[in-house]
């Protein structure tokens, strides 16, 4: 039995429709987060008015926190589809296998199989 070593382009498709809406919503929330921050930065937030400074301030630290987070996670869904693009999508990057349907299905930016994580722990 041959192993297969890559996703077909029909797979490589439905994988790409996946992420692409993925990477929306994920801008999507980095635009309402900086929309945040700078509305309580600005104090232009009613939510926030009755904050103390230091309550502000640690609002803003943590939607900073949040918004670094989500654009860290745009940037590897944008990294999935350049992988989508030269076909190299689905190949752990430790192993040269094929990362399961499954997986990527379920974490669909990673970049390394089951096997290869447990070895990078």
């Amino acid at each position: 039995m041959e192993v297969k070593k890559c996703y077909s382009d029909q797979e490589l498709e439905e994988f790409r429709i996946i992420i692409v809406k993925k990477l929306e919503i994920a801008q999507s929330r980095a635009k309402e987060l900086l929309s945040e921050i700078a509305g309580n930065e600005n104090g232009t937030d009613d939510t926030f008015k009755s904050y103390s400074r230091d309550e502000r301030e640690l609002d803003v630290a943590s939607k900073i926190e949040q918004r670094m987070k989500q654009l860290d996670f745009v940037s590897k869904l944008e990294a999935a589809l350049y992988r989508i693009q030269n076909k190299t999508y689905g190949i752990c990057c430790i192993t040269g296998q094929l990362i399961l349907k499954e997986r990527l299905l379920a974490v669909p930016h990673t970049t390394c199989c089951i096997e290869a994580k447990s070895l990078k722990k």
